[in-house]
């Protein structure tokens, strides 16, 4: 059994926030595949299951700092091997619109992924990071000092917004910024911005591809 666990917070204030990337992606997934939907409370999760390659795609519904309950209850249920695990979930470590997959390496701080670390005894998975870091931009276009800018190559595809002086005024007004850099625990509750969702969807889409190239041979496949 191959297992894909996508982090988030369950509900609807949380759904577009830049903490629940790993639900979109599972979401991506599910609308690519055949697969069957299941509630399974003994999990405390969502559970998709795709019967032809034999993977799980869950969604706990643990709440992010108690992710570990969820995932170490479904790797017990199914004896998952580490190298079959696939955590996916935003990072702080890498900028919006990048994404890395690395086995046994994740952020310097996730309390969704330390609360896994704690359940399963290691963290030796492969860590799917999502990017989410944009504080940088952020304040750039608010005319703040900026504390990081953007950097590095995009591995996925980005797209150009016409109307990036509306948004920007979007993106100072979601984050609250006035000058002062926003504590990591705040700025990840909070929504992406019209522009930023642009950005975030090509690199969902691009996860996605890479892990369906990994897990599925390629997406679309049945039951």
């Amino acid at each position: 059994m191959k297992l894909v666990v996508g982090l988030g917070n369950p509900g609807k204030r949380y759904e577009q926030t830049r903490h629940n990337v790993g639900f979109m992606v599972i979401d991506e997934l599910i609308g690519k595949l055949t697969v069957s939907p299941h509630i399974e409370k003994k999990f405390a999760s969502l559970v998709f299951y795709h019967h032809e390659s034999q993977t799980c795609l869950v969604r706990p519904q643990t709440f992010m700092n108690r992710s570990g309950e969820a995932v170490g209850s479904v790797v017990g249920f199914y004896k998952v091997p580490m190298d079959k695990l696939y955590v996916v979930h935003d990072d702080l470590d890498i900028n919006l619109g990048e994404y890395k997959i690395q086995k046994g390496k994740g952020p310097k701080q996730h309390n969704g992924l330390q609360s896994i670390y704690a359940a399963l005894g290691t963290k030796d998975f492969w860590h799917v990071r999502v990017g989410i870091e944009n504080r940088g931009e952020i304040l750039r276009l608010s005319g703040a000092s900026p504390v990081r800018q953007a950097q590095g190559r995009h591995r996925a595809r980005t797209a150009q917004d016409d109307t990036a002086s509306l948004e920007s005024l979007d993106a100072v007004s979601s984050v609250r910024l006035k000058g002062v850099k926003i504590s990591g625990e705040e700025y990840v509750l909070q929504p992406f911005t019209v522009e930023e969702k642009i950005r975030v969807s090509g690199v969902i889409e691009a996860v996605t591809d890479e892990l369906g190239q990994r897990l599925f041979g390629s997406l679309g496949g049945g039951r």
